[in-house]
């Protein structure tokens, strides 16, 4: 059970609550939901070569993330997807 305790927080059971999953993950890196996209984009960052430390990287996905930037890149995302309509 100690995996089902983990794991709370991260499921969503309607449209509306993914959504408030995602907008979490992209502003609060110190949720469970931010914590996954942040070492997750640090893995990116690493390979990517812009950093050559995972910490680093991790460090500075969370930065992008504090800063609100990851947030505006998604409602940037949504108005040119809506744009296209």
């Amino acid at each position: 059970m100690a995996e089902a305790k983990e794991l709370a927080g991260l499921s969503a059971n309607s449209v509306d609550e993914s959504l408030n999953l995602v907008r979490e993950s992209l502003t609060n890196s110190s949720s469970k939901a931010g914590e996954i996209v942040a070492i997750n984009a640090g893995a990116a960052i690493y390979t990517s070569g812009i950093v050559d430390d995972f910490g680093a990287a991790i460090s500075r996905a969370q930065e992008v993330i504090e800063s609100g930037e990851a947030s505006k890149k998604l409602t940037n995302l949504a108005n040119l997807t809506n744009s296209l309509d």
